[in-house]
């Protein structure tokens, strides 16, 4: 994270567009994920194929709740999502999925 601004280790994956990782409203430790046009990061519900959705706010969706994981040495740190407890990663060269749980 670069001024809050979402990053990832692989030096060659760059999002399409910048994320930002802010404060949920009234949810404790818990955080969105939100790029320049206001859409949200989401895991949407039944999710099987490890998906996630940009969607409008919506503070009643647990899919769009992130908790931030402890940072490493060099400031990494994972996003498990609220709804799904799953891992949000790059996929390709510019998008995300969520993969695995702690529970696997």
């Amino acid at each position: 994270m670069e001024d809050n601004k979402l990053v990832n280790k692989d030096e060659d994956w760059e999002p399409k567009q910048d994320w930002n990782i802010t404060k949920a409203p009234g949810k404790g430790i818990l955080k969105n994920i939100k790029n320049q046009n206001q859409k949200f990061l989401e895991v949407p519900e039944k999710n099987k194929e490890g998906n996630v959705e940009e969607e409008n706010y919506n503070k009643n969706k647990l899919g769009q709740l992130w908790k931030k994981g402890i940072a490493d040495d060099n400031g990494y740190f994972t996003l498990t999502n609220k709804e799904s407890s799953e891992f949000l990663a790059a996929d390709s060269d510019s998008d995300f999925k969520v993969k695995g749980t702690m529970f696997d």
